[in-house]
């Protein structure tokens, strides 16, 4: 089971002012992912595919 959050509102670092936190609820290991807002969902998928899936597969359930 993997919990997905948004951290917004953050000043502006190398053009990135989001963070997209993924937690494995069960080992509580976490991939923290820059994104430059606006984003889309589009946006926020690619991001997690390209920084989680390709690393740890697709997981049982999102939250």
């Amino acid at each position: 089971m993997v919990s997905l959050d948004f951290i917004e509102g953050l000043p502006s670092s190398s053009g990135y002012d989001c963070i997209l936190v993924v937690v494995d609820k069960f080992s509580w290991y976490a991939h923290f992912i820059a994104l430059a807002h606006p984003f889309t969902a589009f946006d926020g998928a690619i991001a997690y595919l390209n920084n989680v899936y390709k690393l740890h597969g697709l997981p049982q359930s999102l939250v």
